[in-house]
């Protein structure tokens, strides 16, 4: 998968897109999908939400195995 960001002028990413390699168009370019188009929770923004609103997934302590 390829990942393209999409930069504001003063730098920041405020979104991005993807392409599958050998998913391309009539001109052989690849064709790019935007994380809020394949789903609306893949948006760029909801993603920064989910990840500050939520911590890091707790580990399972196995015992005998460190």
């Amino acid at each position: 998968m390829e990942v393209r960001p999409k930069t504001g002028p003063s730098g920041d990413v405020l979104g991005y897109s993807v392409a599958l390699p050998g998913d391309v168009n009539k001109q052989r370019q690849p064709i790019w999908y935007s994380g809020s188009t394949l789903a609306g929770d893949l948006s760029l923004p909801k993603i920064r939400q989910r990840l500050t609103t939520n911590g890091p997934e707790p580990t399972p302590n196995r015992r005998g195995n460190p």
